[in-house]
């Protein structure tokens, strides 16, 4: 709460490596508390921070829409019946395909592989003084329906930081650069697809 139940300094690691040296508030003396815990308070803000900044299960997504260069994709997922053959014969059985709005068939590792990554997205950071809406135009979106809406935007870059941001997160944060190449990797596979 707001009552202080005890200060003190860190000091430096004890030559043991076992024991760090502190000064209690009050008290001149130098003590050596057991163990080495110097680096666990040597934690900024941001390494305190939850890097989450997206969260679903992939299971239920039914449906993404991505606009990006001009152009929106939505597909969709269905529950197609499956001939079974050998002793399953005559029992019916469904498999899950995507498809666009023209009616061709999405390769299913594509659309796993993107909502894989998106599934349980981290962020690198944050970006501090920024508000979503200073933000500008969007450089990609991308809209997911399942239980309920999940949108993450991607923006151009200021320099060399692209920043982001999420419906489930309501500040904006920057992605590694390696999920932001995976994401736009799997945009084009969809915008290069047949009837696109």
């Amino acid at each position: 709460g707001s009552n202080l139940v005890r200060g003190f300094d860190i000091g430096k690691k004890a030559p043991t490596y076992k024991h760090t040296f502190i000064k209690l508030d009050g008290d001149d003396k130098v003590y050596q508390a057991g163990g080495d815990f110097r680096n666990e308070f040597e934690t900024t803000i941001a390494d305190l921070r939850d890097k989450r900044v997206l969260t679903f299960g992939t299971g239920e997504i039914t449906a993404l829409t991505i606009a990006a260069a001009q152009k929106v994709i939505t597909l969709t997922k269905e529950d197609v019946p499956v001939e079974q053959a050998g002793e399953q014969a005559g029992k019916e059985a469904m498999k899950t395909r995507w498809k666009d709005e023209s009616g061709n068939t999405i390769e299913d590792a594509a659309i796993d592989k993107l909502l894989g990554t998106l599934g349980a997205l981290d962020c690198q950071g944050y970006l501090e003084n920024r508000a979503k809406a200073d933000l500008g135009s969007p450089e990609i979106t991308i809209t997911l329906r399942g239980t309920k809406e999940y949108i993450l935007t991607l923006f151009a870059g200021d320099g060399e930081k692209e920043p982001a941001s999420s419906s489930e997160n309501e500040y904006v944060f920057v992605l590694p650069d390696n999920l932001i190449d995976s994401i736009k990797k799997s945009i084009e596979e969809f915008t290069e697809a047949p009837g696109q």
